[in-house]
C-alpha cells in the first residue's frame, strides 16, 4: 500500500506538470490592425474587470465570461477563456470558435451576441476593427448596422453582449508561442530553396543565429535523411522534403526555428531530334533523310534502333513538319539503356502530332514510367518525335546482371547495341549481354 501511495503522489505531480506546461499559453494585446494575423487564435476580453469570452454555453443569446490575468499586456494563463481563430473576408473579419461557429451579433435590435452555427460567415458574422488610444478593439459587426453590432462587456452581469453605445469596451489578445519575458532566438539559413540533381554531392546551407542547442529533422525521409545533431544531410531519392532547425528554449530564450525546401531532381538527358548536329549526326536538307547507323549517346544514356522492314530508322526534313527522328514498323524499334550503376525512371516523348505516338503501344500520356536499366518499344506503325527526355537515377544498390536462365522465353531479344535477334529462343544465343523485356541479361 505504501508503495502504491507513493506511485499514486508520483502520478499526481507529473499530471500537474503537465497541465502547468499545457496552461502557459500566452497572449498579447493587439494595439493596431498591422498586428490582426489571418488564422493565428484570439481572445476578447475586457482590460478594465480583466473577463474573456469564456467557453461556457452562452446565457439568454449573450455570452458569458470568464476571469483572466492580465500582466503588462500578456495574458499567461486563459483558463477558461474562448480561442477564436481570425479569417480575413473581403468586408472584414470574422471570429471561428472550434465546435461553435462564427461569433455573429443576432437579427434583432435585442443586443445579442451568439455564434452562427452552420454555413460561411454573414453580415451579422462579418466585422470591422478599428483600435482606440487606449487599446480597445471596437468590434463591430456589419449588420444590423442601425445599433446593437459592437461587442461589449456588461460588468453588472458579466456577459459579452453587442451595443450601439455604452457598455464597456473590449480588447483583443493574440497567442504568441514564446515567452514574452525571454529573448526570441532569430534562425535563418543562408538558402531558403535549393534544387540539386540525384547523385550529386550536396553541402547543406549554413544556419546562424542560434542561442541554444539546435536539433534538426526532415519531413520526408523517403527524399533525405538528416543527422539531428549535426545537420548532415544523406540524400536517399527524388522528391521534396523541408529541413526544419529547432533551438530550444532555456531560461534565458525561446525557441527558435528556421527551415528551407531541398528538392531532389532525377538527373535527365535531352535528346533533341530537330537539331541531329547536337547529337552527331548531319542535318539533312530538307525532303532529305539522315539514317542513323550508329547509338545515339548523351551522357551515360545510350539509344540504339533498329530499322523497319522498308524504311531506315532516320532523321527527315519535312518541308511542313521539320526535322524529326523517324521510326518505321516491320522491324522498327528503340531501346533506351544505361550502365550498370543507372536505373532509367521515365522516358517522356514528344512527338510530331499526338497520333504518332499509337506507335508505341507501351507509352501512355507521352511517358513511360518503371525502373530498368534498358528500355525496349518496338514500332508497330510509324512514330516521328522531336525530342525524347530520359530521366534517371543513379543505383544506390548493387547491380547483378541476371543469366538468361531466369527468365522466360520471350519473342523478342536484341543485342546491346539495339539489333533484332533472329531466333526467339534465348537458350540459342551465343555467349553475351541482351536485351529482353526491357532488362539486361547474360547468357553464359
Amino acid at each position: 500500500m505504501k508503495h502504491r501511495n507513493i506511485f499514486r503522489t508520483i502520478l499526481l505531480f507529473i499530471c500537474g506538470v503537465i497541465s502547468m506546461n499545457m496552461s502557459a499559453q500566452y497572449y498579447e494585446i493587439v494595439t493596431s490592425e498591422d498586428a490582426l494575423i489571418e488564422g493565428e487564435h484570439y481572445l476578447i476580453v475586457n482590460t478594465e474587470y480583466q473577463q474573456a469570452i469564456s467557453v461556457a454555453e452562452k446565457s439568454a443569446k449573450n455570452l458569458p465570461a470568464t476571469p483572466v490575468e492580465i500582466d503588462a499586456g500578456i495574458i499567461r494563463n486563459i483558463g477558461d477563456a474562448a480561442v477564436f481563430k481570425l479569417e480575413v473576408r473581403s468586408s472584414g473579419y470574422s471570429f471561428y470558435r472550434e465546435d461553435k461557429g462564427y461569433l455573429c451579433s443576432t437579427k434583432s435590435n435585442a443586443n445579442e451576441l451568439t455564434y452562427q452555427t452552420a454555413g460561411t460567415p454573414n453580415d451579422y458574422s462579418k466585422a470591422s476593427i478599428t483600435f482606440e488610444a487606449d487599446n480597445s478593439a471596437t468590434i463591430a459587426f456589419n449588420q444590423p448596422a442601425s445599433k446593437g453590432n459592437k461587442i461589449r462587456f456588461n460588468p453588472d452581469n458579466t456577459l459579452f453582449n453587442c451595443y450601439a453605445s455604452g457598455q464597456e469596451p473590449v480588447s483583443i489578445f493574440r497567442y504568441t508561442a514564446g515567452d514574452p519575458d525571454k529573448k526570441p532566438q532569430t534562425l535563418q539559413f543562408s538558402a531558403t530553396a535549393l534544387t540539386i540533381y540525384l547523385g550529386d554531392a550536396f553541402t547543406p546551407p549554413t544556419l546562424s543565429g542560434a542561442m541554444t542547442d539546435v536539433t534538426f529533422s526532415s519531413s520526408n525521409t523517403t527524399v533525405a535523411t538528416i543527422d539531428e545533431n549535426t545537420g548532415e544531410v544523406t540524400i536517399i531519392d527524388a522528391g521534396t522534403t523541408t529541413i526544419t532547425a529547432t533551438a530550444t528554449a532555456d531560461d534565458s530564450y525561446n525557441t527558435g526555428t528556421a527551415f528551407y525546401t531541398l528538392t531532389v531532381k532525377l538527373t535527365e538527358e535531352l535528346f533533341d531530334f530537330t537539331t541531329p548536329e547536337s547529337l552527331g549526326f548531319a542535318t539533312p536538307q530538307q525532303t532529305r533523310e539522315t539514317a542513323v547507323d550508329s547509338d545515339i549517346i548523351q551522357g551515360p544514356v545510350t539509344i540504339s534502333v533498329t530499322h523497319g522492314a522498308t524504311t531506315n530508322t532516320r532523321f527527315y526534313n519535312s518541308k511542313s513538319e521539320g526535322v524529326f527522328l523517324g521510326l518505321y514498323a516491320d522491324g522498327g524499334g528503340i531501346t533506351f539503356s544505361v550502365p550498370d550503376e543507372h536505373i532509367i525512371e521515365t522516358i517522356e516523348f514528344n512527338p510530331v502530332a499526338s497520333s504518332d505516338l499509337k506507335g508505341l503501344p507501351n507509352v501512355k500520356s507521352k511517358k513511360w514510367t518503371g525502373n530498368a536499366q534498358a528500355v525496349t518499344f518496338e514500332v508497330t506503325e510509324t512514330v516521328r518525335l522531336k525530342s525524347v527526355t530520359v530521366s534517371y537515377r543513379r543505383n544506390t544498390e548493387a547491380t547483378n546482371i541476371p543469366s538468361i536462365s531466369q527468365v522466360a522465353p520471350t519473342n523478342t531479344i536484341y543485342t546491346i547495341t539495339g539489333r533484332k535477334v533472329s531466333t526467339n529462343n534465348p537458350k540459342m544465343l551465343p555467349r553475351g549481354i541482351y536485351i529482353i523485356n526491357g532488362k539486361k541479361l547474360w547468357v553464359k
